[in-house]
């Protein structure tokens, strides 16, 4: 579920928020079938889209990539401006 209406809801209107990989907001989505988003200002693109490199961003940010066997770890950010 994106967090942007959360961040709008409180007067922020400059947020990009990132997920691990697809959007998944619509079930079906709209753009498999070619169609445009339904919902462009709630979808998500994940961090490696926008060039983001997850294990070193998780490393800078003190945060273990690998956090043990059988255990899988999602990362995701909110980006936004206050001014």
């Amino acid at each position: 579920q994106s967090l942007r209406p959360v961040f709008v809801g409180e007067g922020i209107d400059r947020v990009l928020h990132l997920s691990a990989g697809g959007c998944g907001i619509c079930r079906p989505c709209t753009k498999i079938k070619g169609e445009p988003c339904a919902h462009p200002d709630l979808a998500m693109s994940s961090l490696e889209a926008y060039g983001i490199h997850v294990l070193k961003l998780a490393a800078r940010a003190g945060m273990k990539y690998i956090n043990g066997a059988n255990t899988v770890t999602y990362f995701g950010v909110v980006l936004f401006s206050l001014s």
